[in-house]
């Protein structure tokens, strides 16, 4: 029981490691595009949207899935995805 319970907490360790390391690769990118595009909002909603399509891609391919349910903003996320944003003014 004891070597058991060794394991769970190594292995609870080494996933707050791996957890920690997605944090600051996420932020080493963000950094990276914001550097090269300039704009302080890019970038976070670029990797958002990335992530919010795959996210997507991931859900309407599951065998267990019959049908999928877009967001009503899906248009605004995918501009954003691409660098293009408006306000609900068209600006």
């Amino acid at each position: 029981m004891i070597l058991v319970a060794d394991g769970k907490l190594e292995s609870a360790k080494r996933e707050a490691q791996a957890q920690v390391k997605l944090a600051q690769a996420s932020a080493e990118a963000i950094e990276m595009i914001g550097n090269s595009i300039g704009d302080r909002a890019l970038p976070p909603l670029f990797l958002l949207g990335d992530r919010y399509i795959e996210a997507l891609k991931t859900l309407s391919s599951s065998p267990n899935s019959k049908f999928v349910v877009y967001p009503a903003d899906l248009q605004q996320a995918v501009g954003g995805l691409v660098g293009k944003f408006t306000d609900k003014e068209g600006k």
